[in-house]
């Protein structure tokens, strides 16, 4: 009684258009700020916690099966809709960079 081949597909593809939706102005935001002096080292900072971000996912991955006793779907569904909150707090904040993937598709 899970979710089907096709929602797993569907919700795979929406996470990864709102994780595109998050992570690529703030990578663009990163890489455009610092003065050139420091970009080098603010890339680097941004890699370490993405890596540490991946290394507690792990953590996050066993407490929410083992304390929580969600199933994988339920863990799944809570990361797309974590994903898809934190996108549109991140176009909120940003309003620019919803206006530069418009004109960028040339609506």
């Amino acid at each position: 009684s899970g979710l089907s081949f096709k929602w797993v597909g569907i919700l795979l593809a929406a996470l990864g258009v709102f994780a595109g939706f998050f992570a690529v102005p703030v990578l663009a935001i990163i890489q455009h700020r610092p003065s050139p002096e420091r970009k080098g080292n603010m890339q680097a900072a941004a890699n370490l916690l993405s890596f540490v971000a991946i290394f507690l996912a792990g953590a996050a991955y066993y407490l929410l099966i083992s304390l929580l006793k969600l199933t994988p779907s339920e863990v799944f569904l809570l990361g797309f809709a974590l994903t898809l909150a934190v996108t549109f707090l991140a176009l909120y904040a940003l309003p620019e960079s919803l206006l530069r993937w418009k004109s960028w598709l040339r609506f």
